[in-house]
Formats: structure tokens, sequence, C-alpha cells
């Protein structure tokens, strides 16, 4: 059934108005329909909201496209047997609202009790904000008949990120991205929405929510921590994934073509999807109508994140493109008979330490710790609580702006009383540094437990130049300053018995 005859059928439902002697009869009857067949209740009485569309038409009928119609039985079946379901997809299919609507359908009719997950609180739960998971699900109530909704009641059976359903008290729960996620109950379900955008925490909520449910749900499309996410580690190993990829969506594959030897061959979309996917998978370039505009208008990783679903794509201008993470970040610790190493970067606006551990033919990346608006003080205190043995330092102790407490001592005078001795070999510049990373990174192995190490090699890149002849520039980013402290240690090491920074102003 394509949509106009859907929207039809969704429109000839005068016998459950009032009007209509038998109209209990007939709402019982289509409340049992609405109980045994999700995609019955979806595509006759949801709605979602487009806030593209101005007036009245931004409140939409929910009727379900072929892939959509395809996807439900998929996630209904992961729930109800208790499997973990991946979904990538490529930007604005409709995915939260499809994945929301399954869940409600779950709360009214089947009693399931689920934790949705998001990377931030706002995108939770924030009330009259459209872009939040549980005012979605407000909305999805408040549009149906008065007959068929739950009928959320705020500060009873409507709180913040909490749903109840009070004819069987069954409920959807909220939480956003932490350590803890999911550990506080017991859920038929756990969403992780955006799954790839969880930064610091993805692996261990994964892992913790485990034991508090049989099903885990990630859905996300492709962000610039690419291959540098447990998403990502979830495809790899193999769980069970669905694809939601724009080529099956008819408002963007009108025109579908796909190109050979600079020329485009079409497709039929109502007839050929599959061929299509076929050869995207391929490596062949896909497109349509739609593609090309979104093309015209979005840079070349936006396109393979956000629309080729490509986890690779933040490789373009990455400056350690070589780093492979499928070989070289491990689950590795702390070993007490190799010698340790720390890169410290004093940044202006940020301040990185890097521990290293290295057995004179591999390094190993084990601990990191990056903060800001701190005194020198703090990262001696940090410093001194780890279980480690004592570090070699490396780092330039004039060239941030790192604050110390009153004191007329400087940094590094500061440090040496504490008996830490910052190393450096010479003054090198930002590119010396890199390609003295590049060389030591080659054979070095990386903490499953360093997110930030991991994300900095995946996503510090060269600014764009804007004269062909202009030098490659690293961009200053949230990525830099744990590269730097890597750099440090990079150059010290690589440059023989480096020197001992003393002050300025010792005579020693």
């Amino acid at each position: 059934m394509n949509y106009q005859q859907k929207l039809i059928t969704r429109t000839q439902w005068k016998l459950l108005t009032e009007e209509h002697e038998n109209y209990e009869q007939n709402r019982e009857i289509v409340i049992k329909k609405c109980e045994e067949d999700a995609l019955f209740f979806i595509n006759n009485f949801l709605f979602t909201y487009n806030p593209r569309i101005e007036g009245k038409g931004q409140h939409v009928p929910f009727l379900l496209y072929d892939f959509q119609e395809e996807a439900i039985p998929v996630i209904i079946d992961h729930i109800e047997n208790g499997k973990d379901l991946l979904i990538e997809k490529s930007r604005d299919m409709g995915a939260s609202w499809l994945f929301l609507a399954v869940a409600y359908w779950g709360l009214r009719f089947k009693g399931w009790t689920s934790l949705m997950g998001s990377r931030n609180e706002k995108f939770v739960d924030t009330r009259g904000n459209m872009d939040s998971l549980f005012e979605k699900l407000r909305y999805m109530d408040r549009r149906l008949p008065e007959w068929l909704r739950i009928g959320f009641k705020e500060g009873t059976t409507d709180k913040s990120m909490l749903l109840i359903n009070p004819m069987d008290k069954s409920t959807i729960s909220g939480e956003s991205n932490n350590v803890y996620f999911g550990t506080a109950g017991r859920y038929k379900f756990i969403l992780f929405d955006e799954f790839s955008k969880w930064e610091q925490t993805d692996e261990t909520a994964w892992k913790s929510c485990g034991d508090a449910t049989p099903c885990r749900i990630a859905n996300s499309t492709p962000s610039d921590r690419g291959m540098n996410c447990k998403f990502y580690d979830l495809i790899e190993a193999g769980i069970d994934r669905l694809t939601l990829h724009w080529i099956e969506h008819p408002d963007k594959n009108i025109g579908l073509y796909y190109e050979l030897n600079d020329k485009k061959i079409y497709l039929n979309p109502d007839k050929d999807i599959e061929k299509a996917q076929d050869l995207r998978k391929a490596g062949v370039r896909v497109g349509s109508e739609w593609y090309d505009r979104e093309c015209e208008r979005r840079d070349e990783i936006e396109i393979a994140q956000e629309l080729d679903i490509a986890y690779d794509a933040s490789l373009a201008g990455a400056i350690f493109s070589k780093f492979d993470p499928q070989t070289q970040i491990q689950d590795i610790g702390y070993r007490s008979h190799l010698p340790l190493y720390c890169g410290i970067d004093f940044g202006m606006d940020t301040t990185s330490l890097v521990w290293i551990q290295s057995d004179g033919k591999n390094d190993y990346v084990i601990d990191e710790y990056e903060n800001k608006g701190e005194d020198i003080y703090h990262y001696i205190e940090i410093i001194r609580s780890k279980p480690y043995k004592e570090a070699q330092y490396f780092g330039d102790p004039y060239s941030g702006g790192i604050r110390q407490m009153q004191s007329a001592a400087t940094i590094e005078q500061i440090l040496r009383r504490e008996g830490i001795r910052i190393r450096l070999a010479k003054r090198d510049s930002i590119m010396d540094r890199i390609n003295a990373s590049r060389i030591r990174l080659k054979n070095t192995v990386v903490s499953k437990q360093c997110p930030l190490f991991r994300a900095m090699l995946e996503n510090w890149r060269f600014r764009k130049p804007v004269r062909g002849t202009d030098k490659p520039t690293p961009e200053h980013s949230v990525f830099s300053h744990i590269g730097e402290a890597h750099g440090y240690f990079a150059v010290g090491m690589t440059m023989g018995r480096p020197n001992i920074v003393r002050s300025r102003y010792s005579t020693i």
C-alpha cells in the first residue's frame, strides 16, 4: 500500500466517532488490533512533527515508508527475544521517530519498561523541545484520540525523564550519558541514541547495561569520531545490524542512478533498491536528484558521514591518518617492569598529560589526563595520585598559560621543588613534534582506556590551505593538546638524551 492509499485509509474512521451507534464496540475492536499490530497502530493513529513545514501542516500523519515497515518487525523481534541491535543510518531518515513509535506502542499495549539514553540531558528530555526524546513521546500521546491515548499528567505520570502508564505501571525512563548509565534498574530494552557521539563513557555505558537488559539498541549516524568509538567497535564485532540508507527513502531516491565510466546509469527506485545498495557497498558512486543537491551544499566529510554512512570519512586531512585503530588499540595497562614517560602540554587554555611506556621496540600509551583553569598544584596532585613509579617528564613549562597559586616562583621552579623535572630536547616547531609523533606512532599501542588520545588520533586535522603554496598547519582544537603532549614525548625520545629544563633564574 503506497502513501496515498494509507492516507485515504486513515481518514475512513467514521465508525469510531460517537455519532456512530456502535462506536464503543468498534473502538474495542480497533484497540485490540492496535495491540496486535504495531504497524496498524502507527499507520492509522500516530503523528510526527516537521518544523520545516509552516502552519498546521507541521503535524504529519505517521504513514510508514516501505523501509520503515520492514524495520519495525526487526526492532520488535530483538526487543521481545532479548537480542542486541545496532541501527546505522543516513541523516534525516526518521529513525528516532520510528524507534520512539515502537517504544510508545510497547508502553501502551505491551507493558514494556524501557530506558532512553542520549549523549546529554537536553536531548533526553527538554520540555517543549521537540528535539528531545521525551517531548516526541508526549507529542505522540497528545495527538492520539482521547480513547486511545495513555494520557500522561504532568507531575504524576509525566515527570522529568519519566513517563508512566497508569494502567500497569510500566515506564519509559530517561538518562544522559554517564559512566553508570543504566545500572539503576532493569529494563525490557535500552536505547542508546546517536551512540557514536557518546564521548568517553560509551564503552563503560554499553558494558554496564549488559546486566540491566537483555536488549541493548544503539542507533547512530557516523560522527567525527569515525572508527574511534564503541558504536563502530560493535559493528566490527558482528552484532545484528539494521541499516537505514537514504537510497531506500522515496523522497530522496527520485532520479536514482549509479556512475559507470563517468556516465549516469539510471535505476528504477521501485525495483532496483537492492541493486543500488549492492553497487554502493562495492564502492560504486550512487546518487539521485536529492543527493546531488545535498552534495552542492555539504563538504566531503559531511557527505560521507551524514549521507553515505562512512566511518572513515574523518581520515580526510587527518594528521595521523596512518594510525590503524583496528590493530593499534588494545586492552593494555601499566607494566611495572617497563620504563615510564609522561608528555605534558602546558596549553594556554587546556593542559594535557599522557603516560607512555616503552619496551625499546614498541610504545604503549596507558593513561591520560586533561583539564583547564587549574593551577600547577592541581596537576602535581594528579601526577602523585597515579599508582606508577616515577616517570621521565617531557614538555615545555615556559610555553603555556597554566595558572599557579600566588607565588613568585615559576612553573618550572615549582615542579622542580616537587621533584618533577621536565626534560626538553630543544625548542622545536609544532610540525617537528608532529613528525616525531608520526614516527613513534608507527610502533605504538594505545589502551582502550584512553578515549581522549584515541579521539585525537582520529580527529586532529590540518587546516584547509587558503592557497596551494601554504604549508600544512594543524588545527588548534580540543584534540590538539593531548597530541602536543605526545609530541613533546616523541621529540624528547628521538633526539637522544635530552637536557633537563632548569629555571631561567637558576644557577645550578
